[in-house]
């Protein structure tokens, strides 16, 4: 039975300009050996810095220059997105509105992506969470405002 192996080229770097104090972004590329063949990634990995945990992984084929020349400049350039880091900004936010807030979930087939321009995207979704302990489950969206370049939160916005 074949093995498939991940080689990463280097230690990631933090992405300085991307990170806040509730979360840290971190970017590198890999190589993915199996099956006779080796193809290139890069990845980029948004980490809570109070847990150490992943909160969003982005994993993204590498491209040849042609390719990435001929996309089509509609085409929004998913590579950067991470929904962890809307939802990491969005517990930020309900937390703030509810200071005991726990139970957070996401409803990932809530999620719709837009990009109405090369320099603005929006992610829109919707959760449930414990605004206090003792208190009723409640349901909430979030529109989460991204520069589609880098896929850095730009704004975030609860609702409900």
């Amino acid at each position: 039975m074949p093995t498939a192996g991940v080689t990463f080229d280097a230690a990631p770097t933090v992405q300085l300009n991307l990170s806040s104090d509730s979360q840290t972004v971190l970017r590198g590329v890999a190589r993915l050996r199996g099956t006779g063949r080796v193809r290139s990634f890069n990845y980029s990995c948004n980490i809570d810095p109070r847990t150490s945990r992943a909160v969003g992984v982005v994993i993204r084929a590498s491209t040849s220059v042609d390719a990435a020349s001929t996309r089509a400049q509609s085409e929004p350039d998913l590579g950067h997105l991470s929904p962890g880091a809307c939802q990491s900004s969005a517990v930020e936010a309900l937390k703030q509105r509810w200071p005991r807030v726990s139970q957070v979930t996401f409803d990932s087939a809530t999620r719709r992506f837009m990009q109405a321009s090369v320099g603005k995207a929006e992610l829109h979704g919707r959760g449930r969470a414990l605004p206090a302990p003792g208190s009723p489950s409640t349901h909430f969206g979030f529109d989460c405002e991204i520069d589609p370049r880098d896929g850095r939160v730009l704004g975030m916005r609860v609702s409900g």
